[in-house]
């Protein structure tokens, strides 16, 4: 594994051997601000830059980590660019990962997951397990 980009929000990973890029976001220590998001965004788009680059069609989203409640406006911005962008990379299998935090997990299952879900792409599912999620990934057959 490589790490490819990483900033205070959180790492973009390649798993050269699973064929996959790993995104994985950090625990949040500071109270949330429009720094905070300008750091998550840069990573995002340093992760679809990677999915073109490298050709990838498989993303394991790592939230065990997260720990705040992400905003609508927020929200809006992953929906037109980088929900897009994924589409465009051609990514087919997407695994996300729960975050242990009670209220980032509700979040995650019952607002966010539900809004990226409204756009067409690719086949997306929701673990409680980091390994379940790579496993998942690792038995796809392209």
């Amino acid at each position: 594994m490589k790490t490819i980009f990483e900033n205070e929000s959180g790492r973009v990973i390649i798993d050269d051997d699973s064929k996959m890029v790993i995104l994985e976001l950090f625990k949040h220590h500071k109270p949330v601000d429009v720094f905070y998001y300008e750091h998550i965004k840069k990573l995002l788009l340093n992760y679809t830059e990677t999915l073109k680059k490298y050709d990838i069609h498989k993303t394991l989203y790592d939230f065990r980590n997260l720990n705040m409640l992400v905003d609508e406006e927020f929200m809006q911005w992953v929906k037109e660019k980088i929900s897009s962008q994924v589409v465009v990379a051609g990514l087919n299998k997407a695994a996300f990962v729960m975050p242990q935090d009670t209220m980032a997990k509700l979040d995650l299952k019952f607002i966010i997951h539900p809004k990226i879900e409204e756009v067409k792409g690719p086949e997306r599912k929701l673990f409680e397990s980091y390994e379940q999620a790579l496993d998942w990934l690792k038995n796809d057959e392209d």
